[in-house]
C-alpha cells in the first residue's frame, strides 16, 4: 500500500472519531455541566446496570441468531455456537471501524464455509437493507398505534419515505434487466443474493429484525425510567427507530455524538437536556463497554483459527479493488 493510500486510510479512521469529539463538545457547550453530573448522580444505576446487562446479552444472542438465519437462508448453514464466536469477536471489530464488523463475518465465513467474500457482503448488505426497511415501518407503526400523540407528523412521513426507499432499491437492483452500464453491476456476486432472494428469505430477515428492535424499545422504556423520565412505550416505539436511523449515519464511530443530539432532539418535551444528556451518555457507554468484554472474549477465540483478522480483510478489500480497476 503506497505512502497517499496509508494517509488516506488514516485520515479515513480518524475522521469519524473527530466529528464525535466536535459533536459532543458542541452539545456539552449547551447545558450546564454541574447539573448533566447532578443527573448521573440521581440516575437509579442499580436499575439501569443490570437492565443494560441483561439487554445487551440478550441483543448479541437474538443477533447472532438473526446471522445465523441469514447464512441457512442462502444455502450456507453454520452452526450457532460458530456465529455466536463470529458474531462476538466482531463487536470489538466494530470499535475499530465498522466496516470491519461485517468484513469479519465475511472473512470467517469464506475461510472455513468457502462463501465467497463478495458474496457475504451482498448477503450482509441484502440484511441491512431489509432491516432498515423493518426499522422504518415499526416507527411508522408506532406513530399509528400512538395516535399521533405527542410525535411530530414528519416523523409518520420521514419513516414512511424511508420505508419506501427501501424497498424501492431492492426491487431495482433484483429485477433491473442487466444491460448497459450496469450490466456488471447486476451480475455481481454482490448482488447475487439480492436477485435471489425470495419473499420466505425477505419476511425471514424482515421479522426477525423488527423482533430485534422491538427489544430495544423495551429497554428504553424501562431504561428512561432510572433517569426519572416517563415516555409512552408507543411513544418510543415511533422515536426510538428514528433515533436509530440517525445514529447509523457514517458520520461517527457507534453513532457516538449523532445519538445524543437525537435523544436530546425526540425526548426534550420528557426532561432537562441535561437529563438526557446523561442518560444517552451512559447508553453509549454502557454498549461499548459490555460490547467490548463480549469481543475481546470471543476475539482471543477467533484469532486462534485466523491470527491476522484485520489484515485478511484489508487483503479481500484490496483484491476486489484490483479486480475491479482491472475489469
Amino acid at each position: 500500500m503506497s505512502t497517499d493510500n496509508r494517509a488516506i486510510m488514516a485520515v479515513k479512521r480518524i475522521a469519524p472519531w473527530v466529528a464525535a469529539g466536535a459533536i459532543l463538545w458542541f452539545l456539552f457547550s449547551r447545558i450546564d455541566r454541574g447539573l448533566f453530573i447532578d443527573s448521573l448522580a440521581r440516575a437509579e444505576l442499580s436499575i439501569y446496570i443490570p437492565l443494560a446487562v441483561v439487554f445487551v446479552l440478550v441483543w448479541f444472542f437474538i443477533e447472532t441468531y438473526n446471522l445465523h438465519s441469514l447464512y441457512r437462508f442462502y444455502g450456507h448453514p453454520v452452526n450457532f455456537s460458530t456465529m455466536l464466536k463470529v458474531r462476538g469477536a466482531t463487536f470489538l471489530l466494530m470499535i475499530v471501524n465498522y466496516g470491519l464488523g461485517a468484513g469479519g463475518i465475511a472473512v470467517y465465513m469464506k475461510k472455513f464455509r468457502g462463501v465467497p467474500f463478495l458474496r457475504s457482503t451482498g448477503m450482509l448488505f441484502f440484511y441491512m437493507v431489509v432491516e432498515s426497511a423493518g426499522i422504518a415501518l415499526l416507527a411508522v407503526a408506532g406513530y399509528v398505534l400512538a395516535g399521533g400523540s405527542g410525535i411530530q407528523d414528519w416523523i409518520l412521513y420521514l419513516s414512511m419515505g424511508l420505508f419506501l426507499f427501501y424497498n424501492s432499491e431492492l426491487v431495482f437492483l433484483k429485477y433491473m434487466p442487466p444491460v448497459g452500464f450496469l450490466k456488471k453491476f447486476l451480475k455481481s456476486s454482490f448482488v447475487a443474493p439480492v436477485r435471489e432472494s425470495t419473499a420466505r428469505i425477505y419476511s425471514g430477515i424482515f421479522f426477525q429484525r423488527i423482533g430485534y428492535f422491538l427489544t430495544f424499545v423495551v429497554f428504553f422504556y424501562f431504561g428512561v425510567q432510572a433517569f426519572h423520565m416517563q415516555i409512552p412505550f408507543l411513544t418510543l416505539t415511533a422515536l426510538v427507530p428514528i433515533i436509530f436511523f440517525v445514529g447509523n449515519l457514517p458520520i461517527t464511530p457507534f453513532g457516538l455524538g449523532t445519538i445524543q443530539a437525537a435523544m436530546l432532539f425526540f425526548f426534550r418535551t420528557y426532561s432537562s437536556e441535561e437529563n438526557i444528556l446523561a442518560l444517552s451518555i451512559l447508553y453509549t457507554a454502557s454498549l461499548l463497554f459490555l460490547r467490548a468484554l463480549i469481543g475481546l472474549y470471543y476475539l482471543k477465540k477467533i484469532t486462534d483459527e485466523v491470527p491476522d483478522l484485520a489484515g485478511e480483510i484489508a487483503r479481500e478489500k484490496e483484491l476486489l479493488s484490483r479486480e475491479s480497476a482491472g475489469a
